[in-house]
Order: C-alpha cells, then structure tokens, then sequence
C-alpha cells in the first residue's frame, strides 16, 4: 500500500512540474514581463489608435508623438516612452530642424526610452543603465519588435544614451553617444580632424558623407526680430582623404545645397520670460488707469497741488521734471512746423472714433502723455496745466496755434477739446487780419498830394481845422466851372477814404458837418464759428463770444472730461501711427487693421457721451481694448521689421510673415483649439538661390574690437561669421547580398545596411559624439 502511495505521489509532481509557475519568478523576471506586456499593448494598437488614446506631440515637431507608462522595479519607479510617427512612409531624410535629439544622432524614426524617476535628478550609472537596456533588449525579443531602445546615462546636460536595437535574425545595432563639455582638441575643431577620428574609431577605409551645418549667425535688429538662425544644409559628398575634408571647410556657405532660415521672435506672451513690453498697447493701459483715477478729484490742480486731497494719488505717482515738461511744451508749441495734412494716410474707418486727428496739436499732447512720468494722472494734470497757459499765450500774443490747420468750418467729427482749438485758431487768425489793417493804416502818407494832404485831418485843432476849411472852399470856387475841379475832388474823397483808422469804407451819402467829410462804416466781425454744444446754446455763445469763452472751458475743465477725449484721442493717434507703417502687399494686416478701428470705434462709444463714473463697466472693457491693440502692435511691428529687412526678398518677406501670422493667430483667442503660450515659434524658410545676397547681408561683418578667434575657426565663415553650431554625419553602408546571413535577413537581399555612423554636433566649447554600429550575433 505504501509503495503503491508513494509511486502516485511521485506522477503527480511529475504532472506539475509540465507547468510554468510564475509564482517563483524573480522581480527581474517580472519587470522584463510587464515591459514585454507594455510594447505587445503598443505594438497591438498602432499610431492611430495610440493618438486616440491621448498620444501628444514632442516639442517643437509637428508629426513625431509620444506615449508614456510607469513601470516598478525593486522600490524604483521607471517611465517607459515610445516616440512614433502617425505615418510611417516616406524616405528618410539624413537632417531635419524638428527632429528629436535621438533621431539626428542615430537615424531613427520611432524608438523607446526607459529611464528611472526621481525628483531629485539621480540618473544612473554605466552598471545600471547597462542592466537596465538589457532587461528592454529581452522584452523586446520576446515579442518580435525591431524598435531601438535608449537609457540616458551620467549627467542629462551631456545627452548621454546607451542603445540597443534588433534588426532580424542576426544582425543587432548598438548605439553609445556622449559629449565633450570642455577642452575639445583643437584638431577636432576641424572637419579634417574629425574625419581622422571616424576612421581611427573603426580601423577601416571609409566613405562618409558630409551632409549637414548649422550657421547660427544671429544679428540684433531695432523692430520686431531679434535676430535670425541661418542653417546651411550641404549635399551628400563622397569623402576619400582628409585633404578633401580640409577643402570643404575652406568653402563659402553660397555652395552648401540648401538655405533655412529662422526668425528669433522674443515672444513677450511667454509667462516663463520676464520681459516688458513698452509701445502703444502699454502705455494706453496706463491711461485707462489714469482714467480710472481721474474721478477722485473736481478740478486738475487737486492732482498737483500741496493741499490735494487724493494723498494717496501724490504719494504712488512721480511727476516729470519741470526740463521734461518744457522740452515737450517746446515740441508742441515752438518748434517750426510745416503745413500739415491732418488725414494723412487715416484709415477709412478713423473717423468713427471721436478723437482728434494723429498729427493734429491735442493728438500729439496725448501722445506724449503717453511716455511722461509713466502716464499717471499727475503727470497728465501739470502737462495740461502748462498746455493751456501756452495756449493762452498763444491768443494775447496773436501767434497762431501749431498744428491747428486754419478753415472755415469746424470738424464736428473730432472731440471737442480739438473742436475748442480750431475755433481759437480761427479767433486768432481774424485778430491777426486785424491788426495787419490796423498797422496798414498808420502806414507813411508820403505818397499823398501836397494838396491832398492839406485838406486831411491830422491834429484835432480847431484853427487849422478852420483854414482847411476856407483854403477848401476856396479852392473849390476857382474850380467849379472845369472838370480838372471835379478830378481832384474826387481824388481827395479816395485818398481819404482809403487812410481813415477802423474805416470799412463810405457808409452812404451822408457827411460830416464840421469837415464836410464822407460818414465812414466801421469795421465789425463776422458770424462766429461755432461747435457743436454751441450751436445748442447759439443765444448764450455770441453773448459770451470772445477769448474767455473758449479759455474759460479749457481751464475748467474736469479731469475725467480731458481724460475721456485723451483715450479717445490716444487710441486713435496710436492706431493711425501704426497704419502709416509700410509693411508692403500684406493683406493679412490690411483687414487686421480695419477690422482693429472697427472694434475701437464700438468700444470707445460710450465715452462720447460724457456721463461715466467711477464704478462704470467700461474700464474693463477699455483694458481687454488694450489687450487687442497689443496683439495688432505686435504683428504691425513684425511687419515693418521684416519688410525693411527683406525688401530685396519680397517672397520670403510674406512667407516668413505668413508663417508667423498663422502662429501666433491662436493667441489672439481667434482659434477654439488649446494654445501652448510657452511654445516659441521655430518655423523656417528656405531661401531661394536669387534671395541669398539679401540674406546674407543680415550678418553684418564683425568690427576689429570684436571678439572671435580666428585662429580656431570651424571654417566655412559666411561674411567673417563662423558657425557657432555644426553637425556633421559620417556614414558607411554594406551590402549584405554576399554575407553569410544573408539569406536569412529579413530585410531582403536588395538592401544596403548602415553598418558605421557617427554623429557630430558641437562648438569649439561643446562637442557631442554619437555612434551607431551594426554587428551580426
């Protein structure tokens, strides 16, 4: 019985032991099983459904994606990513500005990168990063996938990888790159040395292929770009000898195969720069403030006087330095200015806005508001204050206003402070036409008979009075029967009509009886012109006509009145400013433009009616305003920038512009989808043959004081610049139709297998070394 017991024992554990039992197996074991899982679950759903599965895009790339998973092993955690294409078609191309950092020094398209997570930044060592791949290398047999797998070693500023890769059934790819931070050897400065290096590396006879520079060759402009990234791409060469590597280096940048070119925009939106953006758009959203605070006091001199109230307005707000002050009064008032065409180059639609025109005298005291003492009320307040004592000045003096065109009408479009000056402008002109008669008439009589001059009026003295008198009766005896009598009589009358003081002429037939004299009219004014809340009170206005009338509103004038038509004013000065810009054929920014002043005139309505407070929703309204100019500034700028820069280049002009546009469109709130605001924007162009001498002539030639060393140049120097960044790939390929395996790779018995590449991208302070190699296990 026993025997029989114990002989059925032993079948059932020979029975059991037919099973894998994974309940013995080793956490190693596990965590190259959950791997293998992981990249059957990717390799099963494709880049499609991976996408719909949240996928996102890398960087700055617009087709390469990425889709993570955390995975833990012996109390560490690990992220395993795999970096893929939508598409999987199309050639290979040897350099692209997009690509991801592993696919320029390996040649890769998709690919796994498994690395350790800790906040701390601990990255692994030689032992553990060579664990770790081989543990990925295992899974990755295990279910049949031919991705090249990467862990990053040492440091992550030296973008350090170890790689692995199956290819079929024998042959399998090592990767291994890593860089030189300083003290790079003079001789690998140079594509001779660097040559001499690939071949040393391998101990073979090699035809590499130089294919690829950077010329970074950035230059500071005054608008818009704050330099530009030229990339010079070179043509596929066969290579036999370092001389002709040394030859290459010696060649211009005009013979390299292709030119791309890359704007370097600083985009201020960016919240991770701290950059502050001072033009038109920051300056009005400190007037909407100024505004704002225009309601905390009655009269303007409560801003600046000692004994202001608002304390708190005197302690937070500087007030420019009274040289500031005169310096712009000296701009506005005494400087010479030509004759002025105030509608110069307006946009059709600025006339909706109720503001005064941009060249006009109150556009441009609102535009120099804008810079002075940060645009606060104060400064505001003493500006005006100074503005309308010149102005004043300018009606006791007679001289005529600046910039204040003399007409017969009055712009009831504008606001009314420019209303208020036309119409002293026109005050002062007949003032001048006055005293002008004034002084005519006191004019030397010497041109006048002897005889004529005896019978005119010179003293009030009665006697002399009385000979004229009798000398002129006289006189007109002895004459009275001849037509020579009547002649001078008649001569008389004129010359005496034309010197009379205040005379407008002969009032009728009526006499004088002590001089016999004609009754002479005097000079009177015409109609006055008038404004628009003038005409409404027409009665009170020509009862009060004269200069105190049209002072008396300027001096009174409340501060959150002045305010309002200064918004008005500055938004459209600012906006007219921008549309004289030239900026060439961009129809982009035509309708950018008249859409902008579309959308001013409706915001800035409700300031027409001059009945806000201090609690009105239109301050947020004014501030979102201020958001949209600065956005139409932005581009306005880009636009002047670029076309000056490439006038000799329209086409690339309007496709570098294009590019940007469509960019930076999103962040204007025009697009639904979600905007990354810390993406830059890395869009280049390339340069066409013809366009070359214009680009070209960006890098400007470097002075004598500058600092480059010529000595250790890179070579290929474009204008006496030389690269600050250079890649080179060296290749060999095999053909493997006569190898031993061949018959047994998959990869079919036409193809040519990369067996040798090195990668090489650095400076004369940086160098980074990557290397591929195909070997056959």
């Amino acid at each position: 019985m026993m025997n029989c017991s114990s002989e059925e024992d032993e079948a059932e554990v020979n029975e059991l032991e037919r099973f894998d039992d994974f309940t013995l197996a080793s956490s190693w074991e596990r965590f190259i099983s959950e791997i293998e899982a992981v990249c059957r679950r990717w390799m099963a759903d494709g880049p499609r459904n991976l996408l719909e599965k949240g996928a996102v895009l890398v960087g700055t790339s617009n087709e390469l994606y990425k889709t993570n998973c955390e995975l833990k092993y012996d109390k560490k955690s690990y992220c395993m990513e795999y970096y893929f294409k939508e598409k999987r078609k199309g050639k290979v191309t040897n350099w692209d500005s997009t690509w991801h950092h592993l696919q320029l020094a390996f040649g890769v398209t998709e690919f796994l990168i498994i690395a350790p997570q800790s906040a701390s930044g601990v990255v692994l060592n030689s032992p553990e990063a060579s664990k770790l791949l081989s543990a990925v290398a295992i899974a990755m047999s295990n279910c049949c996938s031919l991705w090249p797998a990467f862990v990053p070693v040492h440091d992550p500023s030296r973008k350090a990888h170890i790689g692995i890769q199956n290819m079929g059934t024998v042959f399998t790819r090592r990767f291994e790159s890593d860089c030189i931070k300083s003290q790079v050897p003079v001789k690998l400065m140079h594509l001779e040395g660097l040559y001499e290096l690939f071949v040393s590396k391998f101990n073979l006879v090699l035809v590499p292929r130089v294919n690829c520079f950077k010329d970074y060759n950035g230059m500071m402009i005054a608008l818009g770009v704050n330099g530009f990234e030229l990339v010079t791409i070179w043509s596929d060469r066969t290579i036999e000898s370092s001389l002709e590597m040394a030859e290459i280096e010696n060649s211009s940048p005009h013979e390299a195969k292709m030119w791309h070119l890359l704007p370097i925009i600083l985009d201020i939106s960016n919240e991770g720069q701290k950059v502050k953006a001072v033009g038109f758009a920051s300056q009005l959203s400190l007037l909407v403030v100024a505004m704002e605070m225009s309601f905390e006091a009655q009269f303007l001199e409560d801003f600046v006087s000692v004994d202001s109230r608002a304390e708190k307005l005197r302690s937070s707000a500087s007030i420019p330095p009274p040289t500031v002050v005169a310096r712009v009064l000296k701009e506005l008032f005494h400087e010479g200015v030509d004759a002025l065409d105030l509608f110069k180059g307006e946009n059709k639609s600025s006339r909706a806005i109720k503001g005064a025109p941009a060249e006009s005298l109150f556009a441009q005291f609102c535009l120099n508001s804008l810079w002075l003492g940060n645009c606060n009320i104060r400064a505001i307040a003493i500006l005006w204050i100074e503005f309308v004592r010149e102005v004043r000045w300018c009606w006791e003096e007679s001289q005529p206003l600046p910039r204040i065109p003399i007409n017969d009408t009055i712009d009831l479009s504008s606001c009314l402070i420019h209303q208020k000056l036309q119409m002293l402008a026109m005050c002062i002109e007949k003032k001048r036409e006055a005293n002008a008669e004034f002084f005519d008439a006191t004019e030397d009589k010497d041109g006048v008979p002897n005889y004529m001059e005896e019978d005119l009026p010179s003293k009030p003295d009665s006697t002399r009075n009385m000979d004229k008198k009798t000398h002129r009766r006289k006189r007109r005896d002895d004459l009275n029967d001849t037509q020579e009598a009547v002649n001078d009589l008649n001569a008389l009358d004129v010359a005496s009509d034309r010197i009379r003081r205040g005379s407008a002429g002969v009032a009728g037939s009526m006499t004088l009886l002590s001089s016999c004299q004609k009754m002479h009219a005097p000079f009177t004014q015409d109609a006055p012109p008038m404004t628009e809340d003038i005409h409404d009170e027409r009665l009170n206005a020509v009862a009060a006509f004269g200069d105190s009338f049209i002072l008396h509103y300027l001096e009174t004038l409340r501060p959150h009145q002045l305010l309002e038509q200064m918004v008005c004013t500055a938004f459209r000065a600012s906006a007219d400013t921008l549309n004289q810009a030239s900026f060439g054929d961009l129809n982009q920014m035509k309708s950018k433009l008249d859409q902008f002043y579309l959308t001013m005139a409706s915001m800035l309505r409700p300031l027409q009616a001059n009945q806000l407070s201090q609690d009105s929703d239109i301050f947020e309204d004014l501030k979102r305003l201020c958001v949209i100019f600065e956005h139409v500034e932005r581009l306005t700028v880009l636009a002047v920038s670029l076309y000056r820069k490439f006038i000799l280049a329209p086409r690339l002009f309007n496709a570098i512009f294009s590019d940007y546009y469509n960019f930076y469109l999103p962040r204007m709130g025009k697009s639904e989808v979600e905007v990354d605001f810390h993406k830059e924007f890395d869009q280049r162009q390339q340069v066409w043959i013809d366009e070359r001498n214009a680009v070209a002539d960006l890098f400007v030639p470097p002075t004598s004081n500058q600092s480059w060393r010529k000595v250790l140049s890179m070579g290929n120097l474009l204008n006496g610049h030389e690269p600050v960044l250079r890649e080179i790939i060296f290749t060999m390929c095999d053909d493997i139709n006569d190898h031993h395996y061949a018959t047994h790779n998959p990869l079919g018995p036409q193809q040519d297998i990369e067996t040798y590449r090195m990668y090489i991208e650095g400076t004369s302070n940086d160098l980074g070394v990557s290397l591929s190699i195909v070997s056959c296990d």
